[in-house]
């Protein structure tokens, strides 16, 4: 787990920097390796990439979007709901932000025969 001094060294200029931030910068942080081509050093955070650090903060930004009923009328007669799916909306941003070929998710990747059981 991130500490609260890695999570300030990254300069994201996010207050307050509490267990809840750290746990998002993580998975932030993650949802980068798991989903692009780009390499983080993570004993070097000071010194990661602009562009990374505006995505952790998108990605902080996305995760606090309130789901399901984001408004109601008086004695719930009317609802608004957001069906906007976090996972599309975390892949655009890192589309426009790393750029397409940057980005592995959601594309289809060859994986030889004498790899399929790795």
């Amino acid at each position: 787990m991130l500490t609260n001094e890695q999570v300030e060294s990254l300069k994201l200029q996010i207050q307050p920097i509490n267990a809840e931030t750290c746990l998002l910068v993580e998975n932030a942080l993650n949802w980068i390796a798991d989903n692009t081509i780009i390499n983080i050093n993570m004993n070097d955070l000071e010194n990661v990439q602009a562009n990374v650090r505006l995505f952790i903060t998108k990605y902080i930004d996305i995760m606090k979007l309130p789901i399901g009923i984001t408004s109601e009328s008086a004695k719930g007669l009317s609802q608004s709901f957001d069906t906007t799916d976090k996972y599309d909306l975390l892949v655009s941003f890192a589309r426009s932000i790393f750029g397409d070929d940057n980005v592995t998710a959601g594309k289809v990747r060859f994986v030889s025969a004498t790899d399929c059981w790795k």
